[in-house]
């Protein structure tokens, strides 16, 4: 009887260990989702980052720090040091889990955010090459997942921003944001904690293609 009543006692503490674990890495993950999601991008990045290091095996952390890093840099471009530290950063991280996974839409993405960090960063050198690759990197993620609301709506912003640049109209693609709200009705993230941002962000931009078109 005693030894049984060790055997459940050890077991309890094996089980609340694991629960107590999963809780944490649960409540960490979203409030490193929440300092996203509100645009605080260095102080999530470095929860994810603390995170990644307990949570090997699990491709999320380092994918939300590639991202954070990614996103960013993009107004970085006065301070070119720090600019290039986020963008090497997020590169490496990325690569974590691009290795494991080539066809993960979802990291395919961040690469498209990295490699339009390094247009941003120095144009002449990157320009061509960059915007070769994103258009690439793209249609390779739409071949995957057709379905997958962050890839169109990514794929919009780029062109739109393209064509600002290059002279075009960027009113000329909300139709083709209009589609990618429309996905984004009908994605189910895996849980709460995968990706599932951009609806806002699309949402506001096709509220100022509505204004600029009447």
């Amino acid at each position: 009887m005693i030894m049984i009543r060790f055997v459940l006692f050890i077991a309890s503490l094996i089980l609340s260990t694991i629960v107590s674990g999963q809780t944490s890495y649960q409540s960490d993950m979203q409030k490193a989702i929440e300092f996203f999601e509100n645009g605080n991008f260095e102080e999530s990045s470095v929860l994810f980052e603390k995170i990644s290091e307990t949570r090997t095996e699990d491709w999320l952390p380092n994918y939300y720090v590639a991202l954070t890093n990614s996103l960013g840099s993009f107004g970085l471009s006065s301070d070119k040091e720090k600019m290039e530290k986020m963008l090497v950063k997020a590169q490496d991280f990325l690569d974590k889990e691009l290795s494991q996974q080539p066809e993960n839409v979802e990291l395919l993405v961040v690469q498209t955010f990295i490699d339009t960090g390094w247009i941003i960063y120095d144009p002449m050198t990157y320009g061509m090459s960059g915007m070769n690759s994103v258009l690439g990197i793209f249609n390779k993620a739409t071949q995957i997942d057709p379905t997958n609301p962050r890839v169109a709506f990514s794929r919009v912003q780029f062109d739109m921003n393209s064509a600002r640049y290059m002279g075009g109209n960027p009113l000329d693609y909300c139709e083709d944001l209009k589609k990618a709200i429309e996905l984004f009705a009908i994605f189910k993230p895996e849980t709460e904690l995968h990706p599932n941002w951009g609806l806002k962000n699309a949402e506001k931009i096709a509220q100022e293609c509505q204004t600029k078109q009447n």
